[in-house]
């Protein structure tokens, strides 16, 4: 089955702010309740982070919350800059304007490109160690896939933070925090922007196990003859609008350890799991400092 590309679904002003509205009711604990997960185990991690001049360079954050969190808690002195890359200019802008609210006064810079092609990346300062944050990224990655991009960000002694959602709370419960009207309303945006209508598919939800825990998957199937952009569907072909994955934390972990990352801290709840992990063997095929973007 066809996938539409997950970046597609974070373009548009519009597509950002369904995304946000979902973000806002569908955190798997409830917002407040994920905020007080995050401090606690930021400053649980924060302990074994002896560095006190780091880069900040954050992947895919999203709204950014995780991450200036995670920076107002480390201390916004102890950090020399921050970087933040993301495929959509909305989020790297959103991002930028939540470190500010939290504080932060210092140098930001952004590039806007997909995590998974090369960008206008060139090296810096030798021995300037990194903070790395990859929240929200293997949700829509393949394991395989998302230590490639951290791999490639990430030398020998930067520190990488990660979340993932997990799997505990069973899959009907897992479910229903993705198979609702206002996750489908954001993901029926990029069928609008293309000027199709709710008439000319339907949606169904499902879940696919896989060896790393499970992937939630939505699909369209199309009602009629439809054209999109170049492309041909006929009535009942069906395409692969969205999925999700959910992770067994103990395979993930296992997983950090054969991508050459020494796990320093670690938690978890029935819903995220967060770990801390220092590079242990070069990997990376990238400098130090991503192009700086003027604002």
């Amino acid at each position: 089955m066809q996938l539409i590309p997950q970046l597609e679904h974070y373009q548009s002003p519009r597509q950002v702010e369904l995304w946000n509205r979902v973000h806002n009711c569908y955190v798997p604990m409830g917002p407040a309740e994920s905020e007080v997960f995050y401090r606690n185990s930021f400053s649980s991690g924060i302990k074994f982070i002896h560095d006190t001049s780091l880069d900040y360079l954050t992947l895919g954050a999203g709204s950014g919350w995780k991450e200036a969190i995670l920076g107002e808690t480390l201390g916004w002195e102890k950090l020399n800059r921050v970087i933040s890359i993301d495929a959509a200019e909305e989020f790297v802008h959103q991002t930028r304007e939540v470190f500010i609210q939290k504080g932060y006064g210092g140098s930001y810079e952004v590039e806007v490109g997909n995590l998974n092609q090369p960008l206008n990346l060139v090296g810096g300062q030798s021995g300037t160690i990194k903070m790395v944050t990859a929240f929200g990224l293997i949700p829509n990655m393949e394991p395989e896939q998302f230590f490639t991009v951290t791999n490639r960000f990430t030398e020998d002694g930067d520190y990488l933070w990660l979340s993932a959602n997990l799997m505990d709370r069973g899959q009907e419960a897992v479910l229903a925090q993705y198979a609702n009207k206002e996750t489908e309303d954001w993901l029926s945006q990029w069928f609008r922007e293309r000027q199709l209508s709710g008439e000319d598919y339907e949606f169904s939800w499902s879940v696919e196990n896989q060896p790393f825990g499970y992937q939630i998957q939505l699909a369209a199937r199309f009602l009629k003859d439809v054209e999109i952009g170049a492309s041909t569907y006929s009535k009942g072909e069906s395409i692969l609008v969205f999925f999700t994955n959910r992770m067994r934390s103990d395979l993930f972990a296992e997983k950090l350890r054969q991508g050459s990352y020494a796990i320093l801290f670690q938690e978890k709840n029935k819903d995220d799991g967060v770990w801390l992990c220092k590079k242990k063997s070069s990997c990376g095929d990238i400098g130090r400092f991503p192009r700086p973007a003027v604002f």
